[in-house]
């Protein structure tokens, strides 16, 4: 986000799964040799995992992911 408020998308991806998960930590820490990494990222519930976002957080970047209304137990669950 800059001063102004303003965001800008700075990586895309797209899986051949039903889940973009398993591909949520590599796309974010490939950023490094890039454009650097983030301080934090937004994704859809798409992208809930909590091994994924554990491993985010393991780099310092805090990641706010949708996980959706809760149905029963879901594997990608990492609510406290």
């Amino acid at each position: 986000m800059c001063a102004e408020g303003c965001r800008v998308i700075v990586e895309k991806g797209v899986v051949a799964t039903t889940a973009a998960a398993p591909s949520f930590a590599d796309m974010i820490l490939g950023m490094e040799g890039r454009i650097g990494l983030p301080r934090t990222v937004l994704a859809d519930t798409g992208f809930a995992s909590r091994k994924a976002v554990e491993t985010v957080q393991a780099t310092g970047i805090d990641p706010l992911v949708a996980i959706g209304p809760p149905v029963g137990r879901r594997s990608y669950d990492f609510r406290p």
